[in-house]
């Protein structure tokens, strides 16, 4: 057998260190787990501080509501009706916002968010002014105070349904979309990002 030379010697064990490192980089990289881009973590930890565990208020609004009830007996009818103030309070519910709520192109900085339904809460407050009551109804005893509870419940009713108007959400929409953008876009301003915000209605697809 011819014997190998120390430079042949030392060729061979440079290209066997060479291969098994090489080798365990591939392995590495076939079993390391995928790591987002820090500015992706970043600003997903920015989102997570910003989001308030809450409902925010994005808009209330005051109206007129009229409603009432009427009743017949003996051929005899007796109605009574009220007019009133409402009060209209919109939210969201930042509480309800997941992952899925939220889509960042790290390439243009602008983060899109989705909002979740918007709640209407109603009130009527002030005095109920009292309308197209017959006299008949101040002799009716029990069945006067059952017409004057049936009255009084359809008018906060009837305040839920005047506060769905399209034109009142329309705008609760609009005002919905302006103050979570604020909320984000304010919260990254303070950290050194310029992060443009875009908000979508639950509606609307997340494109």
């Amino acid at each position: 057998m011819q014997k190998q030379t120390p430079a042949v010697i030392a060729l061979a064990v440079a290209a066997s260190l060479a291969a098994g490192i090489a080798g365990t980089l591939i392995v590495s990289k076939a079993i390391a787990p995928p790591v987002a881009k820090p500015i992706a973590m970043d600003i997903h930890a920015q989102i997570f501080r910003a989001t308030p565990a809450r409902e925010l208020i994005v808009m209330t609004a005051d109206g007129r509501v009229f409603s009432g009830a009427q009743k017949d007996e003996f051929l005899q009818q007796s109605k009574l009706y009220y007019v009133s103030r409402g009060r209209f309070t919109y939210s969201v519910d930042m509480r309800t916002l997941g992952p899925s709520n939220f889509k960042y192109d790290a390439r243009s900085d602008v983060l899109k968010v989705k909002l979740p339904n918007i709640t209407v809460r109603t009130s009527v407050y002030g005095p109920r002014e009292r309308i197209a009551a017959l006299a008949l109804l101040a002799s009716e005893g029990t069945s006067g105070n059952e017409l004057e509870r049936v009255a009084a419940a359809a008018l906060e009713r009837d305040a839920t349904q005047e506060a769905a108007r399209p034109e009142l959400m329309s705008a609760a929409l609009t005002s919905a979309k302006y103050e979570v953008s604020k909320l984000y876009e304010d919260a990254f301003r303070a950290s050194g990002r310029t992060t443009r915000v875009i908000v979508f209605a639950s509606s609307e697809p997340l494109t």
